[in-house]
């Protein structure tokens, strides 16, 4: 007589949880590993956009600082978060920046602070750095660290962010006609974690 043997199709239950229980650890491991490379890119991308919005404020400001009046700035008031100065225009139109008596001729006095007044009507105040001019309201940065670590009397400061370095969003000091720019601005990761970018400059103005 013939043998008749059948071939076992399908698998047992055991083979079934240890095939569900491996699929289950391989996508475990895939998201985790999705989830973290997504944290990357959104970190990379918030650092990347913190960074040009401390770059465009020097951008703008480097220009500007240069050709200013050094006898307009007010140097008074610095070291300190709000700076003013006022620029060489042709007011009267005779091509040059001089009246016909030898004056330098000046522009409206221009003010860089945060926009704690809401200058623009945007709902943005303490976390926005602005230049004002007249009626003129330029952004020059967004998401400037806030609020500013306050430095003490003996030269040491609160670091409430733990990066071991004084970060005030935007400060200015002065001193032997040199002014030095101080731009902090914020990227924050998903998880809520913030990171602070720090960018400065050293400007001298070239006008009396």
């Amino acid at each position: 007589m013939y043998q008749i043997k059948y071939k076992r199709l399908g698998m047992t239950l055991i083979e079934l949880m240890m095939t569900v229980g491996l699929m289950t650890i391989v996508m475990g491991a895939l998201f985790t590993l999705s989830i973290s490379l997504n944290d990357t890119v959104q970190n990379y991308n918030a650092t990347i956009t913190a960074t040009d919005e401390a770059r465009r404020a020097l951008q703008i400001l480097i220009p500007r600082l240069s050709h200013s009046s050094r006898q307009t700035i007010n140097w008074n008031e610095l070291p300190g978060e709000v700076l003013r100065f006022r620029m060489p225009m042709d007011l009267d139109g005779n091509g040059t920046c001089v009246d016909v008596n030898g004056n330098l001729e000046l522009s409206d006095t221009i003010t860089i602070q945060r926009d704690i007044q809401d200058a623009n009507g945007d709902g943005l105040r303490d976390n926005q750095l602005v230049m004002i001019q007249g009626n003129n309201v330029t952004v020059l940065a967004n998401h400037l660290f806030n609020p500013p670590e306050a430095g003490n009397p003996d030269g040491t400061f609160n670091d409430t962010n733990g990066n071991g370095r004084l970060d005030r969003g935007f400060f200015v000091t002065g001193q032997n006609n040199e002014i030095q720019i101080f731009i902090d601005t914020v990227g924050q990761s998903r998880r809520g974690h913030q990171f602070v970018i720090n960018v400065d400059e050293r400007i001298v103005p070239r006008n009396p």
